[in-house]
């Protein structure tokens, strides 16, 4: 009962958002990695060069299964950025404050992207992040399916819309958590990329650009074998 009304009290912060760009880190074999903005998992050559400097403080980590995290440093490439990774990489995450950004007709939203990448075998523990972490999908392996859990600040956020693109369908599907912060299971076997985005109403002002929410956009890519 505890872990289901932190999971209510949660979702009563936040509210969806309908789905658009996102930022993804996609493993490429080997150590490298690369990170793509866009709506799937190839680089886009339509993404604006001023789009790619708002991504200039991205700050990206990469732990492995007996090594805490460290900082990984990454190089511009034409429609994407690549970095590469040490030996024995499982987890690379990142973090990136887009800055504000308004829609015609929309109201100003200050928007933070945070993707995430899981190399090779799925952790035992799903590679998750933990409190530090505002939001982050984490994947759950059960009876040979895998389902993916939406976490704020180590808590499971409930009935988040969480758009699944599913291997080999080059298709996306939209899901909701359930109470404990879970999405139905899928049994495809192959490369998942999921997005989940959060909106917070809170306003304020930086660089002297006001805004009246945070929209929180995190990521996952995932291999399942």
């Amino acid at each position: 009962m505890r872990r289901i009304m932190g999971a209510l009290v949660v979702s009563c912060l936040v509210t969806s958002v309908a789905f658009g760009h996102a930022l993804y880190i996609v493993p490429e074999g080997g150590e490298t990695v690369v990170v793509v903005f866009g709506h799937g998992l190839q680089p886009d050559p339509k993404v604006k060069e001023s789009s790619w400097q708002r991504m200039s403080g991205l700050k990206l980590t990469a732990r492995g299964a007996n090594r805490p995290a460290s900082p990984v440093t990454w190089t511009k490439a034409e429609h994407s950025l690549s970095a590469k990774v040490p030996a024995g990489t499982q987890i690379v995450a990142g973090s990136v404050d887009y800055g504000v950004y308004a829609k015609e007709g929309k109201s100003p939203r200050y928007i933070q992207f945070l993707p995430k990448a899981v190399i090779g075998a799925i952790p035992t523990d799903g590679g998750v992040l933990g409190q530090a972490c505002s939001l982050e999908l984490v994947p759950i392996m059960e009876s040979g399916k895998v389902r993916f859990r939406v976490l704020s600040h180590g808590k499971p956020v409930a009935n988040a819309a969480v758009e699944v693109l599913v291997p080999e369908k080059n298709e996306h599907v939209d899901v909701n958590t359930d109470d404990t912060g879970l999405t139905p299971a899928f049994d495809a076997r192959g490369r998942y990329a999921a997005t989940v985005r959060h909106e917070e109403a809170k306003s304020g002002e930086v660089g002297g650009q006001k805004y009246e929410s945070i929209v929180r956009v995190a990521t996952l890519v995932v291999d399942v074998k």
